[in-house]
Order: structure tokens, then C-alpha cells, then sequence
């Protein structure tokens, strides 16, 4: 689920803003919602399982090496992200661009930037 910017509701752990969303389905009342974590808090659960839980977190990503479905599949994953210029492609390619200049984080960059350097790379596409 995606990381939303939820701007009045603040996280008590570390005054940020940035949610994680999960869907949910609740039982009682037949119908789906979305259940809201801190996406700083979420790292930090995850960083603390993998910590008391090495084996096992080695043990899965020796599963997912080793499956030679899971590399066809992000492999062709990746080719669509190319082709159509995903934003997550897109931002990718600043980061790697600003890396040399400095430090850039995801959240710095605008969709505004993101949309003109998608026209780009279609104009790049075109001449070549």
C-alpha cells in the first residue's frame, strides 16, 4: 500500500505526518477501511524483527534468490517501469542523477519536477 502525507494527523512517536496505508476488511461490519501506521515506526518494527529474527530472515531471502520466477518477474517488472515511465522510474533516475551533488530523498522531490522529466525522457525517446 502506498505511503500517504496525511498533513492533520500527527504521529505521537515522531511528530511526522507520513502514513503507511494498509487495507483492511473488518468482519462486524462487512466493509473495507484503511488502518494507518507510522511509516517511521514501521521501519523501526521491521529493523527489531529482523534483528531477533535472523535465521528466519535469512531463510526467506535465500527463497527469493534462489526462485527463478521472482527474477523473471522483477526483471519484467522493471522493463514495464521503463516503458511507461512510472513515476517510481522516474524518481529513481533523479536520485541517481543528484547523487553525485548531494543527498536526495523521495520526499524532496515535487510531482511537478516528476511530470517534466517524464516529457523529457519522451522527448529523448523521440529523437532517438
Amino acid at each position: 500500500m502506498p505511503i500517504i502525507n496525511i498533513p492533520e494527523k500527527v504521529c505521537l512517536h515522531c511528530g511526522g505526518t507520513e502514513w503507511y496505508a494498509r487495507k483492511v476488511f473488518r468482519k462486524k461490519t462487512q466493509s473495507e477501511g484503511y488502518r494507518y501506521v507510522c511509516n517511521l515506526k514501521k521501519t523501526e518494527i521491521i529493523k527489531e524483527w529482523v534483528k531477533k529474527n535472523p535465521e528466519k530472515y535469512a531463510k526467506g531471502r535465500k527463497k527469493v534468490r534462489l526462485d527463478i520466477n521472482y527474477k523473471e518477474k522483477s526483471s519484467v517488472y522493471q522493463k514495464t517501469n521503463v516503458q511507461t515511465l512510472s513515476d517510481r522510474y522516474i524518481v529513481s533516475t533523479i536520485i541517481t542523477a543528484a547523487k553525485a551533488r548531494g543527498v536526495l530523498y523521495k520526499k524532496d522531490i515535487p510531482q511537478d519536477l516528476i511530470d517534466m522529466k517524464r516529457t523529457q525522457l519522451l522527448l529523448k525517446r523521440q529523437i532517438a
